[in-house]
């Protein structure tokens, strides 16, 4: 799947832009893992939402499908906790970098961003039961866990680093008659840098350079 450019990661706008391009890592790692000859058909049979489902827990509105009205099993990722770091001391906090919008040259500060996401999966018996809730978890697995992964994620993202993967408890449950095949307390951390503008009045000469480098170890992409 090629990676459209808005769904690369860009750290003036870190947190917005790391929901969408993971959003887009984890949806293309579902619909690859399953295949009708060479078609991808894994979201037919799995959603991946961004938030927790307790708006889909009505009986009336069970199991959960699809907007195809497709029978799906649910995965959903919710922020728990983020960590906001800066990065350098005193003056070295601060790169001055060139801004076109003004032609100027400006402050430029970073940051770190470790981001902890709550993991969910939600079966029915519609959508396979116990049989689906593994499924989803070893495609989760797959797609967090071991260096492969980790970088697969790193470069269809552009910049979203996966620190760990694990946990989970498996719980049987029910919505009045629906029997509910759960996962639950999966945490995934992911870790992203960010950049951002200080507003300065000092005019200078524009001097383009490629990439920003933070502590003359972390190197983060500029975006042109």
């Amino acid at each position: 799947m090629s990676t459209p450019q808005d769904a690369i990661y860009d750290p003036y706008n870190w947190l917005p832009s790391m929901f969408r391009t993971l959003k887009e890592y984890v949806l293309d790692g579902v619909d690859k893992s399953r295949k009708h000859f060479t078609e991808n058909i894994g979201l037919q049979a799995y959603e991946i939402v961004f938030d927790f489902p307790a708006a889909r827990l009505d009986p009336h509105k069970l199991p959960f499908t699809n907007e195809n009205n497709d029978i799906v099993t649910l995965i959903h990722f919710e922020i728990d906790n983020i960590d906001n770091q800066p990065l350098g001391f005193g003056e070295g906090r601060f790169r001055e970098t060139p801004y076109s919008a003004t032609g100027t040259i400006v402050p430029e500060e970073a940051e770190s961003h470790e981001v902890n996401f709550d993991v969910g999966i939600w079966a029915t018996d519609s959508s396979g039961g116990s049989t689906s809730r593994l499924e989803a978890y070893g495609i989760l697995d797959s797609l967090f866990s071991g260096p492969s992964a980790q970088s697969a994620c790193q470069s269809l993202t552009g910049g979203v680093l996966i620190r760990s993967f694990g946990g989970g408890r498996f719980i049987n449950d029910s919505v009045n008659d629906i029997r509910l095949y759960r996962v639950a307390d999966v945490e995934l951390v992911c870790h992203v840098y960010s950049s951002k503008l200080v507003v300065s009045e000092t005019d200078s000469e524009i001097i383009l350079i490629p990439e920003l480098l933070i502590d003359e170890t972390v190197i983060v992409d500029v975006q042109p």
